[in-house]
Formats: structure tokens, C-alpha cells, sequence
């Protein structure tokens, strides 16, 4: 789902947390079941997200519990950072 159009700008980092549910590290992709995300007006949903660094997804695995940064809120669809639980 590319919710870029409705997210209004916000200012500093833009962070979820969420469960991982496909994870496809050579591709640079993850699809997080995420919660809510205030800072862009975001109502939780499962979304996958392209990693700006492809490296950042080793060692991630479907069912791992994360916490995610949003490249930007106008990038919203690129993840740059995530972090197991």
C-alpha cells in the first residue's frame, strides 16, 4: 500500500515498530505489520518497505519484532534503519 500521497510533512524522524512478515534481503525488501504511525497520519497496516541499504534486513527473519525508521515523510516507503526488539 503507497501511502505517500496523504502523509503530511513532519519534522524529524519518523519511526514504527511492527511485526516482520516477509523479509527478502537480496531484493532489499521487508513487509512489516506495523502499528500506527502519528507522525505521517498512518492507521496501522502490513506494508512493505525497500531498505536504502540492503544490509540493514541481515539478520532480520519473519516473526522478528522490529522498530523501523522512515527515510523521510516524503520518502515513506524506504526504510533506512531496523532494529529487532
Amino acid at each position: 500500500m503507497n501511502m505517500e500521497a496523504s502523509a503530511p510533512a513532519a519534522a524529524g524522524a519518523v519511526t514504527g515498530a511492527g511485526t516482520v512478515t516477509q523479509v527478502d534481503a537480496a531484493a532489499g525488501t521487508i513487509t512489516i505489520n506495523h502499528g500506527a504511525i502519528e507522525a505521517i497520519s498512518w492507521p496501522a497496516m502490513t506494508m512493505q518497505f525497500t531498505a536504502e541499504n540492503p544490509a540493514i534486513l541481515r539478520g532480520v527473519a519473519v516473526g522478528d519484532h522490529v522498530r523501523f525508521e522512515l527515510k523521510s515523510a516524503a520518502e515513506n516507503t524506504v526504510v533506512v534503519v531496523v532494529t529487532k526488539d
